[in-house]
């Protein structure tokens, strides 16, 4: 038995975090299909998702 519908939205939030220094989470919000839809289009490479210092 599947726990997901189809059309059902989903947030995939992994997240890393070390004490003193800092962390970083990354997100997908998906929509459950066949195939399923990710809506996130945010870049996935080091400079697209680091804050200038």
């Amino acid at each position: 038995m599947c726990a997901w519908r189809a059309g059902e939205v989903y947030t995939i939030e992994p997240g890393i975090y070390l004490w003193g220094v800092g962390g970083f989470r990354v997100d997908d919000t998906v929509v459950v299909g066949e195939p399923p839809e990710v809506l996130t289009t945010t870049p996935r490479d080091l400079a697209g998702v680091t804050l200038p210092g």
